[in-house]
């Protein structure tokens, strides 16, 4: 407890989320806090980072993504997600951005989720988020630039499709994709629970597409104060950056204040400290 209070950084960088999320899994092992066979989702070296510039001035006005082919979510209850109920006020009305709603729940109580997650193959390529955002991609290559940067050894029978397609592209460093105006959070296998948190900081517009799955702290933030919502299928993406060219000064000001919130909230020094609260309350 006493190393968390006081290994603590005072640079306010907005990596914190990775290095603080790092750092206390390791000083939580070394305090026997967490068994030492813990299997982690992810190593804890992925949180590793090194810090990202500041962000430039002028920045390319076109929607920017690099990320890994992977499995999918889908979403098949819509309002009848009975954890809906946990998210804040201002979230609760984008359910209806969520893909094959089942519709209203009327007076029945809500039923068990139905989301399920598809192994991206031959027969589900069409279907899949990242998929998607590349063919949408190809479709408006004005507007958008989204290439896959990693295409796993599972996902073989698919790469040929992908190369052919012109989905994919060399990987894109964080502070090379910062120049753009445009950032968008997708879903992979799971929660995109690592570069929402550097895009926000960046001072580029961040595009959000909204799932079930919500990360740490996101449901602080509110849809059009701090970020674009996007459907979950991404049916409106191109529809809702036609409107972020449009109205450039509001999209400024929207930036302007995800930036400041993950200044605020996503440091490393606040992600301890927030960590440090659950272990006292434990």
């Amino acid at each position: 407890m006493e190393v968390l209070k006081h290994d603590l950084s005072t640079s306010g960088e907005p990596w914190g989320q990775y290095k603080a999320m790092s750092r206390a899994l390791r000083l939580l092992l070394a305090l026997d806090l967490l068994p030492e066979d813990l299997d982690l989702f992810v190593s804890m070296n992925i949180y590793d980072q090194d810090p990202l510039p500041m962000p430039v001035l002028t920045k390319e006005p076109q929607l920017f993504w690099r990320g890994g082919m992977r499995s999918f979510n889908r979403c098949t209850c819509r309002g009848r997600h009975d954890r809906f109920a946990t998210w804040p006020a201002h979230w609760r009305n984008f359910t209806e951005l969520l893909e094959d709603g089942g519709g209203s729940a009327g007076s029945e109580p809500p039923a068990p989720c139905g989301c399920i997650r598809h192994i991206t193959n031959g027969s589900t390529l069409e279907l899949c988020n990242r998929v998607r955002l590349c063919e949408l991609s190809r479709q408006h290559p004005q507007l958008v630039d989204a290439k896959l940067a990693y295409i796993p050894e599972s996902y073989e029978t698919i790469r040929a499709r992908a190369e052919e397609r012109g989905y994919v592209a060399q990987y894109t460093q964080p502070s090379a994709q910062m120049r753009y105006k445009y950032l968008i959070s997708t879903d992979g296998s799971t929660i995109d629970d690592t570069r929402i948190y550097w895009m926000l900081s960046t001072g580029s517009l961040v595009f959000k597409q909204i799932t079930p799955l919500l990360g740490f702290g996101i449901t602080a933030l509110e849809p059009m104060v701090h970020f674009v919502p996007i459907k979950e299928d991404l049916s409106d993406l191109v529809e809702k950056l036609h409107w972020a060219r449009a109205h450039d000064e509001i999209c400024r000001q929207m930036a302007a204040r995800a930036r400041d919130f993950a200044r605020s909230y996503f440091t490393e020094e606040q992600i301890l400290h927030y960590i440090l609260r659950v272990i006292q309350r434990s």
